[in-house]
């Protein structure tokens, strides 16, 4: 569990100030930004993240997410956000080329979480060729 999905800073993108302010953040490490509806950060482990800490992409599915939901729906639900989130992902590095080059050095670890307000538990992340693994025990 991670610490709910409230943001340091929230943008819609680039550009402007608030997005260069998003960039330095990020590559700093030192906080937690949200763009759109995806919370993106440098994994920690511990008080700040090591230099080669990957981003984090999250994206919530709070809104959906309830277990006794059929497997089939969830599974479809749950690729299709992860789906959407490395396309903005691409997007975002399209628009900046320093965001892209953040990617490019640091990676990238997409995952879908269940941000309930207090806490955010993951769900799931995807594998390659569209296939997901289930974080939840599901």
């Amino acid at each position: 569990m991670r610490e709910t999905k409230r943001s340091d800073l929230s943008v819609e993108g680039p550009p402007g100030d608030r997005w260069d302010l998003a960039i330095q953040l990020l590559t700093e490490g030192r906080a937690s930004v949200m763009v759109g509806d995806l919370l993106i950060y440098r994994e920690r482990r511990g008080p700040s993240p090591h230099p080669a800490a990957p981003l984090v992409v999250e994206a919530d599915g709070s809104s959906w997410w309830r277990p006794a939901l059929p497997p089939d729906y969830r599974r479809g639900r749950a690729e299709h956000q992860l789906a959407e989130a490395v396309t903005r992902t691409g997007e975002l590095g399209r628009a900046d080329p320093r965001f892209a080059d953040l990617v490019a050095e640091h990676g990238v670890r997409f995952v879908l979480v269940n941000d309930y307000g207090n806490g955010a538990t993951p769900i799931a992340e995807p594998l390659p060729h569209g296939a997901i693994r289930w974080l939840d025990d599901r």
